[in-house]
């Protein structure tokens, strides 16, 4: 479900990007759309048995992409003063509601 919410989550934040950065739109869709590309690659492959027996950990690596490519855009533009450093906030939260641990799992990982 994570990886889910970052395929079609991410690129809607395109209407964020036009208001407050609209000089850098076209860079950052690519961001976005490379980010979706890799959490669909993510979400495709939890549904083989394989990976969720091997990477039984592995269930924000949807989510990491998106926090990956929001610290890029938060590099490419004001650093920690850029209105998107709230976007990784916002996306640790997520994690925290929809990927449910138990203590044990959560010292694992």
């Amino acid at each position: 479900m994570a990886s889910a919410l970052v395929v079609f989550l991410m690129p809607a934040g395109l209407l964020l990007d036009y208001f407050v950065y609209p000089n850098k739109i076209g860079y950052f869709l690519g961001v976005r759309l490379g980010c979706s590309a890799l959490a669909s690659l993510v979400w495709f492959l939890h549904h083989r048995q394989l990976w969720a027996e091997a990477l039984p950990f592995s269930e924000p690596d949807g989510p990491n992409t998106a926090i990956s490519a929001i610290a890029w855009m938060i590099h490419k533009t004001e650093g920690p003063a850029s209105p998107y450093y709230a976007g990784l906030n916002l996306i640790l939260l997520a994690i925290s509601v929809v990927v449910r641990w138990n203590v044990l799992e959560s010292l694992v990982a």
